[in-house]
Order: C-alpha cells, then sequence, then structure tokens
C-alpha cells in the first residue's frame, strides 16, 4: 500500500504578518496572473491551502483579510486572497 505524506496545519490569527522572503509567483500553483502585490504569489483563499502544500518551499499561508479583495474597487477576486510564504515567521509587525 502507497504511503500518504502527513501534514501538520496549525491555523493563528493575530495583529502580526509572515513578510515575503522570495517565494515567486507561479500560476501554475493558482497564483494570479500578473501578482498584484510585486512578485509575490496571492491567490483566492479557497486555493491556498492546497497550493501552499504543493509548491516547493511554501510553509505557510498568510490571509490578509476575510473581505473578498477588490483591488482599486474593482471586482478581480470575488473571495478573500492569501499569500504564500517560504518562513513562518510573523515578522511584520502589526501588519
Amino acid at each position: 500500500r502507497a504511503r500518504m505524506p502527513n501534514h501538520h496545519v496549525r491555523i493563528r490569527s493575530g495583529p502580526d504578518s509572515i513578510g515575503w522572503a522570495g517565494l515567486p509567483s507561479d500560476p501554475r500553483y493558482g497564483c494570479l496572473d500578473p501578482p498584484p502585490f510585486g512578485k509575490q504569489c496571492t491567490l483566492p483563499r479557497a486555493l491556498a491551502l492546497a497550493a501552499c502544500l504543493s509548491m516547493p518551499r511554501c510553509v505557510a499561508v498568510v490571509c490578509p483579510s476575510q473581505e473578498p479583495y477588490r483591488p482599486g474597487g474593482g471586482g478581480k477576486v470575488p473571495e478573500p486572497i492569501c499569500q504564500l510564504r517560504s518562513h513562518g515567521d510573523a515578522d511584520e509587525r502589526r501588519h
């Protein structure tokens, strides 16, 4: 029988954020193209956990708001967004 990988997922909510540290956006994992925030992978919240588990070096997901993402008042993503991270330290204070 094939062994399935195990993953430990911990959900935390807090005032600080995990800063971006060079994990580039890649539309093969569901990242928005072009990325709306620099080069970081930003994607719909519904895809975030599966994308992180699939993307090499991804160890954390940051979901900055529970509101749908509307850049400049538009309706590009009708649900909350998340961003993938290559480290798990909450190093952006009050962000």
